[in-house]
């Protein structure tokens, strides 16, 4: 059984993030790492309702979305680990980087501030490859 904690901001560079924790008992570090496959796609990838939008994704969506979301962390020797979303990478090549980033769109969203804050975050990890 998960525990969700209290939904906050978090500051990392000059981009503030929606952090939403989970915790839960030990089950054994097998058990617990097949939680990923129960958490992953989270609603800030896929949307919610999760199924619907689930679907509708898979329908129109019309790419792979390869290296755009997943979740990274560290698994410690005596078995607790933390895991993090991730939202934004890149896949380096001898001569360049492809970087991934998405937008949270949904019926009210600005297809001009939408695609102003995608380039926002690709400045992000346009930094760190300086």
């Amino acid at each position: 059984n998960f525990i969700k904690h209290e939904t906050s901001s978090f500051k990392a560079a000059s981009v503030a993030h929606l952090i939403t924790p989970y915790s839960m008992k030990s089950k054994g570090l097998d058990n617990d790492l097949d939680l990923i496959t129960q958490l992953h796609p989270t609603s800030a990838i896929c949307g919610l309702p999760y199924q619907e939008s689930l679907d509708f994704i898979k329908e129109n969506e019309g790419f792979d979305r390869k290296f755009y979301a997943g979740y990274l962390g560290a698994v410690e020797a005596n078995g607790n680990f933390k895991l993090f979303v991730n939202l934004r990478c890149a896949q380096l090549y001898k001569d360049g980087a492809m970087l991934y980033a998405g937008a949270g769109i949904n019926e009210l969203s600005s297809a001009e501030d939408e695609w102003a804050e995608i380039n926002n975050k690709m400045q992000t990890i346009a930094q760190c490859l300086k």
